[in-house]
This record gives structure tokens, C-alpha cells and sequence, in this order.
């Protein structure tokens, strides 16, 4: 607090002697602070004055009609403009000078509040939350938000697609959680809802009212540019930003979805009803629940479907990956079903093979039979292919090979020696000690051979007997009949 008299003195010095605040500040002795303090002038008197600056107020009818043309200049363009005009005073000036006329002028679009009865009405929204690393690939991560709007209770569920049957299947997850169907579910124009629109003319996605007929909801898209009729979602989305994301630190998409789901059950669910704040939001949705639409235990799953053929190799190519097949199907025309979780894939109306569905970047998603068909069907088998087969059976066994090259130990002798091994020894054994291998950084065939003679004397597990056969088909296929031992005791006698 200062006096009455400096600072009616302070004022006289700013608006009439034109002084800069360094300059009141010398003369009076006071800090820059006093002096802001002092020049400020009451909201009321504002409003009659009209201006903030004398500095600014000639060109006051030039600013206003500049920025009733362009509403998004800024400041750093329009002072351009009058400096031209021979403005003199500061950028500052004038931004405090536009902010006082943004005070003065309505807003353009004055809203009621929206509206609705229990169970009538949901929102639905994409956020984009960046981007997160699966193995060598780089996805994007999105967040989809469904939000009755009613009682407001969310659900979301962070994904790296969307496509639109990842985004109807969250949809159904959503049902699931929310214990129901709201009669009406307002979308945005997004292409996974709307395909195409002119004027009040919408064509909806076909997938979209597949999915919307079975379970007798009602889609219905927003005007463009009208973000404001899904301003319930449009403020979830903003709270997950601000209150769960932020700062947040998870090791994978599962544990993130993870920290969200305890998240919305314990802090964001609970929060109080933004229209009677002495109840929470997950009272209210046990009010809502009855109004609900039900299904009963019929369910929808969607899955994208796309038409595949590989023509000389083991694999389809889908979304950065590859997945095998059965050998007798490469060069057919076949069909790939993806969710978010699984890869199938289908001959005709035949079921092939189920993958689970990989995000990574580059990876050979097999199958051990599809290899093993492979290798018996070939004369002389690739070491390539040998690699293969090794490394679906055992995993560790790329990182063993990826490691043992580094330290320039040749590739085809660890397959061949690792065949060797696999021919004398059991599997269980192999994988105890290969596990055991890569955990001591050992990456030689021969500690692969200590660990497995020390696996195997701890399991006091017999040795496997190898009989080389000769290549004569008569001597292979002999069938030898063992005789009865008792017959010996008879030539005694």
C-alpha cells in the first residue's frame, strides 16, 4: 500500500507528463512494482475511458477494424501496421491495449447449456497422446474416449490404430463397461464415423451402421466446426491430457491401459457430478444404467479383412510384419482377418492358422508345424531355413546367434553344431541350458555344451542314443522281431 498523495503523483507523472516507469521510479524512489501498481486503472473507469494508453488511443479505430477483418492477427503483425501509421509506444502497450477490447466486445456465439435425460445420449472422440516405442517400431498412440452425457462416466482405452474395426470394438468394450447402450451416440466427422457429407447430407460409414443396427443405437455426426455440440467428450479428453498423461511414466501400452483403467475407477469416475456436486459421477451412473439400452449376451466383434497371397514364400506381409502359413497354401489367393489382439488367417471358409498379433517393426511371426512341413518337403534344407526352425522352437537362440557373431564366431557352425546337439540331447535340456548360456554371456557352442553335460547330470537324465542308419531301404525298413528271452533257459536243459 502507498500513500494517497504519491500515488496521485505517480499518475500525473504517466498520464500527463507522459514519463516512463524507469524515469517515476528514479524521481520518487520507488520500485517498478509501486509504480504498475499505481497506474492501474479500476475496471469501471476502464470501460467509460475505453483505452488503456494515451499512446495507443488514436490508433484505437485502426486496431479495431483490423482485427474485426482478421480476428487471428497478432499483435506482432498489426503493430507492424502502425508503426507505419507512426505509432510509438511499446508491443506491450498494445497487447494489453487488445486485451482490454476483447474484454469490451461480446462474444460471438452465445450457447444454452445442452440437455439430455439418463441413457439418451453418448460422445465419442480420437485424442492423439503422441508416439511410443514397440521394439524397433515407432507407433503413434491414440486415446479413444466414449462419455455418456448424462451422468459423464468415461471409458477410454489407449491404442496405436485407428482403423475402423479397432475403433468399433472399443465401442463394444465400452458397452461391456458401461453395462448398456446409450440410444444416441454423437460422433465428430471423422472417417471411421462419416464418410462423406454435404451440408445436412451424411453418408456413415457402412461398418459404422452394421455395428450401430446391431446394437439399435442411433449414430448421429456433428455439425463441422461445431465442436462445441460434443463439448462433454471435448473437456474428458482435456482432463486425461491434464490429470492422468502428463508427467505419467509406463513401460508398455498394457501398462499404461493398465494405470488408465485405475485411474478412471478410483479418481475420475469419482469426481463429483459436475451438476450436483455433493454426489459423484459413478452414483449418477448407477441412476443411468436402467435407461440403457441391453443386447443381452449376443455380441459383435468386428475385425478388418483384407485379401492376401504370397507367391514364393512362407509368409503374408500385413502392417510391418509377416506371419506364416501352411506350405500347400503359398501361391493362393486367401484372406487375413486382424484385431487387436489376434491375426487369422482363412482359405477359402477354412481356418488356417490364429497368430497373435504383433506391433513391432519387422518381425517373423511362425509357426513351428509350418516349418517343420517345410524342411521334411526340401531335399537339402537352407541353413536359413534350419535358423528358422531353431529360433521359432527356442527363442533365446537369436540372441545367442546375434551375440556369438558380434564376437566373430561364424553363424553356420552354431546351427550346425546346435543340430548336433538337438540330435543327442533332449529339448528340455537344450532350453535349460541355452536359458542358462545366455544368462552367463557365455555365447560359444562349447558353453552351450558344458551347461547342457551339467543340466543333464543334475537331471540325471540318460544320454540319447544315435544310430546312423545306412541309406539302403531294405536295411531302414526291416522289421526285427524280438524273440522270447524264456526259450534260452530251455537250451539249458
Amino acid at each position: 500500500m502507498i500513500e494517497p498523495e504519491l500515488r496521485n503523483k505517480i499518475r500525473r507523472m504517466y498520464f500527463v507528463d507522459h514519463l516512463s516507469i524507469h524515469s517515476i521510479c528514479s524521481d520518487c524512489g520507488v520500485h517498478r512494482d509501486t509504480v504498475a501498481n499505481a497506474i492501474k486503472i479500476p475496471r469501471k473507469e476502464r470501460d467509460k475511458i475505453g483505452y488503456f494508453s494515451p499512446l495507443v488511443a488514436p490508433f484505437e479505430p485502426l486496431i479495431k477494424t483490423k482485427l474485426n477483418q482478421y480476428p487471428s492477427m497478432k499483435s506482432t503483425r498489426l503493430i507492424q501496421i502502425l508503426r507505419d501509421q507512426g505509432y510509438q509506444g511499446s508491443i506491450n502497450t498494445l497487447r494489453r491495449h487488445i486485451k482490454l477490447l476483447k474484454q469490451l466486445v461480446p462474444p460471438r456465439h452465445v450457447f444454452l447449456k445442452m440437455e439430455v435425460v439418463p441413457g439418451e445420449q453418448g460422445q465419442v472422440d480420437w485424442a492423439h497422446f503422441g508416439t511410443i516405442k514397440v521394439g524397433e517400431a515407432v507407433r503413434k498412440l491414440y486415446l479413444f474416449i466414449m462419455v455418456l452425457s448424462w451422468s459423464r462416466i468415461m471409458f477410454g482405452r489407449f491404442v496405436m490404430s485407428m482403423k475402423t474395426n479397432i475403433f468399433l470394438e472399443l465401442h463394444r468394450q465400452a458397452f461391456e463397461f458401461f453395462e448398456g447402450v446409450p440410444q444416441i451416440i454423437l460422433y465428430d466427422n471423422l472417417k471411421s464415423a462419416v464418410l462423406a457429407r454435404r451440408g445436412s447430407e451424411i453418408r456413415f460409414n457402412p461398418e459404422l451402421l452394421e455395428f450401430s443396427g446391431f446394437y439399435n443405437y442411433e449414430p448421429r455426426a456433428c455439425a463441422p466446426f461445431k465442436g462445441n455440440q460434443k463439448g462433454r467428450v471435448e473437456r474428458a479428453i482435456r482432463y486425461c491430457r491434464d490429470n492422468f498423461f502428463c508427467g505419467r511414466e509406463f513401460k508398455d501400452i498394457a501398462d499404461l491401459n493398465q494405470q488408465f483403467d485405475q485411474w478412471l475407477g478410483h479418481v475420475a469416475n469419482r469426481r463429483p457430478w459436475p451438476d450436483n456436486r455433493s454426489v459423484s459421477i459413478d452414483q449418477k451412473w448407477e441412476e443411468e444404467k436402467p435407461r440403457l439400452l441391453q443386447r443381452g449376451e449376443q455380441k459383435f466383434f468386428p475385425k478388418e479383412r483384407v485379401a492376401v497371397r504370397t507367391k514364393k514364400t512362407l509368409f503374408i506381409r500385413y502392417d510391418l510384419n509377416s506371419y506364416s502359413i501352411p506350405k500347400e497354401y503359398v501361391n493362393k489367393n486367401l484372406t487375413l482377418e486382424a484385431d487387436l489382439h489376434s491375426i487369422e488367417i482363412y482359405y477359402g471358409a477354412k481356418l488356417l492358422v490364429i497368430h497373435p498379433r504383433c506391433w513391432e517393426r519387422g518381425q517373423l511371426i511362425k509357426e513351428a508345424e509350418h516349418i517343420d512341413e517345410l524342411i521334411k518337403a526340401q531335399k537339402k534344407p537352407s541353413l536359413l531355413l534350419y535358423r528358422t526352425k531353431l529360433e521359432t522352437d527356442f527363442p533365446l537362440v537369436k540372441v545367442f546367434l546375434d551375440e556369438s557373431f558380434k564376437l566373430g564366431h561364424s553363424t553356420a557352425k552354431n546351427i550346425k553344431g546346435m543340430e548336433r546337439l538337438l540330435k543327442d540331447y533332449d529339448h528340455v535340456i537344450f532350453e535349460l541350458s541355452l536359458e542358462q548360456t545366455v544368462s552367463a554371456q557365455s555365447f560359444t557352442l562349447a558353453a552351450l555344451r558344458h551347461f547342457i553335460n551339467q543340466t543333464q547330470r543334475d537331471l540325471k537324465s540318460p544320454p540319447k542314443v544315435s544310430v546312423d542308419l545306412p541309406a539302403n531301404s531294405q536295411v531302414r525298413d526291416l522289421e526285427i522281431k524280438p524273440h522270447n528271452p524264456s526259450i534260452y533257459d530251455q537250451l539249458g536243459e
